[in-house]
């Protein structure tokens, strides 16, 4: 481990392709020499202690591949305009003090196939330009201030990890946002305030695993979908809402499903303890505070098991027998 400021010697290793100073009490600024390095790929520099302003340039040297400032939380900055086609990879910047807007001309990114700006301070829209990111697979936007509507990232055809949770979006969810995405894999859209009804096409992404919807307006029946049984599905969070009508049927056709997180809707009827009994691998179940009567006075115990159940939470939901787990 090193301290202290980075010395200037090192401004003279013109030929510096490759600084990796990750995980070093470094507690100063970032040297704007480090822009005139014209063959530097990698820059890693997380949890460093850095302060100051991060120098804009950096992000525009030509070659540079993989920039990584993470856990930084004195370090700021913005991300400039990239007035031409860059050879960014992965850019890491969670964790720090960055802020501000994205810039359109994040789309001359041609090869970026990581952003992490979680726990930042960015704010604005979040640029539509960042369909055109064909080679985006995980992107982790959480914990800022984005505003507007939900982008589009219908060319992000190998996108795996969408996380734009804990911001200020709004606006409609609709089939459009996510046709195509056969790759997904991860989805948290929390604690935005996204309305209007849920397309039923999400739980139809044939990848996906975890849906994470919960604390937003949604409104409205959720309906059947296709594949249940098939689904890779395993949680399914819509806790907060809006939702109303019937539990689709389907979702308790999804076998493969851990964590079922309902609570705090508008849900009405009764649901058979049978019926919540096809889930044999639920983890973590909560029917809360809708409108709903959970029914276990006609099922037989002995036909289904919960062995992994930890979490159950069924307040409000009238039951006249507990259920014998």
């Amino acid at each position: 481990r090193i301290s202290g400021p980075i010395d200037e010697s090192l401004s003279k290793l013109h030929f510096l392709s490759f600084i990796r100073l990750d995980q070093n009490n470094l507690s100063t600024t970032v040297p704007e020499y480090f822009a005139n390095f014209s063959n530097l790929t990698t820059l890693t520099l997380s949890s460093c202690n850095l302060q100051g302003t991060f120098p804009k340039r950096i992000f525009q040297v030509p070659v540079l591949e993989f920039l990584d400032l993470s856990t930084n939380k004195l370090l700021s900055g913005s991300i400039p305009i990239f007035p031409q086609i860059g050879s960014l990879r992965t850019i890491s910047l969670s964790y720090t003090k960055f802020s501000g807007s994205l810039p359109d001309t994040i789309s001359n990114l041609q090869n970026l196939s990581r952003l992490e700006l979680s726990n930042c301070n960015f704010s604005e829209p979040i640029p539509s330009t960042m369909a055109n990111l064909t080679n985006l697979v995980y992107l982790d936007f959480s914990f800022n201030n984005f505003t507007g509507s939900l982008p589009y990232f219908q060319g992000a055809k190998k996108l795996i990890y969408l996380d734009l949770s804990r911001n200020g979006l709004t606006g409609l969810l609709s089939r459009a946002h996510f046709e195509g995405l056969s790759e997904l894999v991860y989805i948290n859209l929390g604690n935005n305030s996204l309305n209007g009804s849920l397309p039923a096409y999400i739980f139809e992404l044939p990848s996906l695993k975890q849906l994470f919807l919960y604390s937003n307006q949604f409104v409205g029946q959720v309906d059947e979908f296709r594949n249940a049984s098939s689904s890779p599905l395993d949680t399914v969070d819509l806790r907060n809402n809006h939702l109303n009508g019937s539990i689709p049927k389907s979702m308790f056709e999804v076998g493969r499903l851990k964590v079922l997180s309902l609570s705090s809707n508008f849900f009405r009827g009764t649901v058979p303890l049978d019926l919540i009994g096809r889930l044999s691998n639920l983890s973590r179940l909560e029917l809360s505070y809708n409108n709903l009567t959970v029914d276990a006075s006609s099922s037989n115990s002995t036909s289904f098991t919960f062995p992994q159940l930890n979490i159950l939470k069924l307040a409000s939901c009238r039951l006249q027998k507990f259920p014998d787990l």
